[in-house]
């Protein structure tokens, strides 16, 4: 993902932090002042932060590992400040299999709370879970709390929230996958239009939250609907094979000439059939300014390019559209062509407009 950072890999997973998570520290400065606690009000407000976090990293290698088990793989783990997000590679076929990655989440949740919660009554007693304890800042039972929370809000059936998810996994047990999906994605709209009138109402934090369920829930609709829609066809099958390359040794300022006159937003850079890179047209500008325009293309090469072979199937190659706008295609290692969004959608919602119309209705058109 584009503007996050590696902390380390856990279990083989990749843990990033994006870079929105740094908003957090200037929130818990303000807080911090305004409610007078000063210095160390800010140092122990950024340690039961950090925890949180931490809780939730397990709480997402719940998810990888339950996915791992049936064979699918997590790209990486991203944290951002309303939570993090465990990328899998796809989500598991069956969807008993679905249900079980789904809740595997908030299980760990579930699994620490029953183990602090009778620490916090050995160490503190009856007074453990009071809100003077609480308000106190106690480590523990404010540790056990946050966990019995998240578990419990996950569970809220708001797509693409566990919950969500697990409903989603349930309906399409008796429904068609993006009929399940639809139908979850329309609950997570409402309920996350619920969270958004009470985070205007109360804790501004909600707003954010509700927010990212509405728009999480129409990209995960998105999703199932092209996944469904290009089943059966493999990324040969939609390449763009006609596009304009450039040569390593090709002046920065001709390149960009050459793509202001057609449809690509990226220029494959090739040699010999090998694709060493893709420079988006904005970063052609930007290496203008820094290299100049008379400098060669190569220059501007700063991160190796996302590959295909040609024979895998489009649904397998919807994750690898994440933080790429286009996919270089490869037969056998020889660069045949570039696969994007921009000419997958038209595609995909073609296909689904045929899917849903009747024989019937078909063969009105025909006639007309």
């Amino acid at each position: 993902m584009r503007w996050s950072w590696s902390l380390g890999r856990v279990f083989g997973i990749d843990v990033r932090i994006h870079a929105s998570f740094l908003l957090l520290v200037p929130y818990i400065a303000w807080r911090s002042v305004r409610s007078g606690v000063g210095m160390a009000g800010f140092v122990g407000s950024s340690l039961l932060v950090a925890l949180l976090f931490v809780i939730v990293v397990l709480h997402e290698l719940g998810h990888a590992l339950a996915a791992r088990r049936f064979g699918v793989g997590t790209r990486d783990i991203v944290l951002l400040p309303i939570g993090g997000v465990a990328r899998l590679e796809r989500m598991p076929e069956r969807p008993s299999e679905e249900l079980m990655v789904a809740l595997a989440g908030p299980a760990v949740n579930f699994v620490l709370a029953l183990v602090l919660i009778p620490l916090t009554h050995a160490l503190y007693g009856e007074a453990g879970f009071s809100v003077e304890t609480l308000q106190s800042g106690a480590l523990l039972p404010t540790m056990a709390v946050v966990n019995a929370m998240l578990g419990l809000f996950n569970l809220l059936p708001a797509f693409p929230l566990d919950g969500g998810r697990a409903l989603r996994a349930l309906l399409s047990m008796v429904i068609s996958p993006v009929k399940a999906t639809r139908f979850a994605a329309a609950v997570g709209k409402v309920m996350g239009a619920g969270l958004v009138f009470l985070g205007l109402v109360g804790n501004i934090f909600l707003v954010f939250i509700g927010v990212f369920v509405i728009f999480g829930a129409e990209a995960e609709k998105m999703s199932s609907e092209l996944a469904a829609a290009t089943a059966g066809l493999t990324v040969g099958d939609v390449v763009i094979r006609d596009v304009i390359v450039a040569a390593p040794q090709l002046s920065i300022a001709a390149s960009a000439e050459l793509l202001m006159t057609c449809f690509q937003r990226e220029m494959p850079v090739v040699v010999g059939g090998r694709l060493l890179g893709l420079v988006h047209r904005n970063e052609l500008l930007e290496a203008a300014s820094v290299h100049g325009p008379d400098s060669p293309i190569g220059a501007a090469l700063t991160r190796l390019p996302v590959t295909l072979e040609a024979t895998v199937p489009v649904s397998d190659a919807l994750s690898a559209f994440s933080g790429a706008s286009a996919i270089g295609v490869v037969d056998q290692g020889r660069f045949i062509g570039l696969l994007t969004a921009d000419n997958l959608m038209p595609l995909a919602r073609l296909r689904a407009i045929t899917a849903e119309t009747t024989p019937a209705q078909r063969g009105r058109a025909s006639r007309r």
